[in-house]
Protein backbone atom coordinates (compact mmCIF):
# COMPACT_ATOMS: atom_id res chain seq x y z
CA UNK A 1 0.00 0.00 0.00
CA UNK A 2 2.73 2.61 0.75
CA UNK A 3 4.25 1.93 -2.67
CA UNK A 4 0.99 3.06 -4.25
CA UNK A 5 1.11 6.35 -2.35
CA UNK A 6 4.75 6.89 -3.31
CA UNK A 7 4.10 6.19 -6.99
CA UNK A 8 1.04 8.47 -7.04
CA UNK A 9 3.05 11.23 -5.33
CA UNK A 10 5.83 10.91 -7.91
CA UNK A 11 3.27 10.94 -10.73
CA UNK A 12 1.64 14.08 -9.30
CA UNK A 13 4.87 15.96 -8.73
CA UNK A 14 6.52 14.77 -11.93
CA UNK A 15 9.70 13.61 -10.21
CA UNK A 16 10.56 17.08 -8.90
CA UNK A 17 13.26 17.56 -6.28
CA UNK A 18 12.18 17.22 -2.69
CA UNK A 19 12.36 20.93 -1.92
CA UNK A 20 10.03 21.75 -4.84
CA UNK A 21 7.60 19.15 -3.55
CA UNK A 22 7.82 20.82 -0.14
CA UNK A 23 6.96 24.21 -1.63
CA UNK A 24 3.97 22.70 -3.42
CA UNK A 25 2.85 20.95 -0.24
CA UNK A 26 3.21 24.22 1.68
CA UNK A 27 0.97 25.93 -0.88
CA UNK A 28 -1.79 23.39 -0.36
CA UNK A 29 -1.35 23.13 3.40
CA UNK A 30 -1.68 26.89 3.84
CA UNK A 31 -4.20 27.65 1.10
CA UNK A 32 -6.90 25.10 1.75
CA UNK A 33 -7.39 25.96 5.46
CA UNK A 34 -7.42 29.70 4.66
CA UNK A 35 -10.12 29.35 2.01
CA UNK A 36 -12.16 26.97 4.16
CA UNK A 37 -11.95 29.25 7.19
CA UNK A 38 -12.96 32.28 5.13
CA UNK A 39 -15.98 30.46 3.72
CA UNK A 40 -16.98 29.18 7.16
CA UNK A 41 -16.59 32.66 8.69
CA UNK A 42 -19.17 34.03 6.26
CA UNK A 43 -21.86 31.86 7.85
CA UNK A 44 -22.92 33.94 10.85
CA UNK A 45 -24.62 31.05 12.65
CA UNK A 46 -21.59 28.78 12.47
CA UNK A 47 -19.99 30.24 15.60
CA UNK A 48 -21.23 30.57 19.18
CA UNK A 49 -20.89 34.37 18.78
CA UNK A 50 -24.12 35.35 17.01
CA UNK A 51 -24.58 39.03 17.88
CA UNK A 52 -23.69 41.58 15.19
CA UNK A 53 -20.92 43.19 17.26
CA UNK A 54 -19.50 39.77 18.20
CA UNK A 55 -19.45 38.66 14.58
CA UNK A 56 -17.71 41.88 13.53
CA UNK A 57 -15.14 41.44 16.31
CA UNK A 58 -14.53 37.83 15.29
CA UNK A 59 -14.07 38.79 11.64
CA UNK A 60 -11.62 41.58 12.55
CA UNK A 61 -9.67 39.10 14.62
CA UNK A 62 -9.36 36.30 12.06
CA UNK A 63 -9.33 37.97 8.64
CA UNK A 64 -5.65 38.97 8.87
CA UNK A 65 -4.33 35.44 9.65
CA UNK A 66 -6.52 34.01 6.88
CA UNK A 67 -5.24 36.63 4.43
CA UNK A 68 -1.66 35.91 5.48
CA UNK A 69 -2.11 32.19 4.85
CA UNK A 70 -3.75 32.91 1.50
CA UNK A 71 -0.89 35.18 0.45
CA UNK A 72 1.68 32.61 1.56
CA UNK A 73 -0.14 29.95 -0.43
CA UNK A 74 -0.26 32.15 -3.53
CA UNK A 75 3.46 32.90 -3.24
CA UNK A 76 4.25 29.20 -2.93
CA UNK A 77 2.15 28.39 -6.00
CA UNK A 78 3.80 31.17 -7.99
CA UNK A 79 7.23 29.93 -6.90
CA UNK A 80 6.31 26.39 -7.95
CA UNK A 81 5.16 27.54 -11.38
CA UNK A 82 8.26 29.69 -11.91
CA UNK A 83 10.56 26.87 -10.79
CA UNK A 84 8.89 24.44 -13.20
CA UNK A 85 9.52 26.80 -16.11
CA UNK A 86 13.10 27.49 -15.08
CA UNK A 87 13.90 23.83 -14.88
Amino acid sequence: MPAFYLSSLLAFTGGQPLWQQGVLAMAFLTGIPAVTAYIALNFTGSTPLTGPSEVAREMRRYIRPMAGLGILSALCLIATIVLRFLG
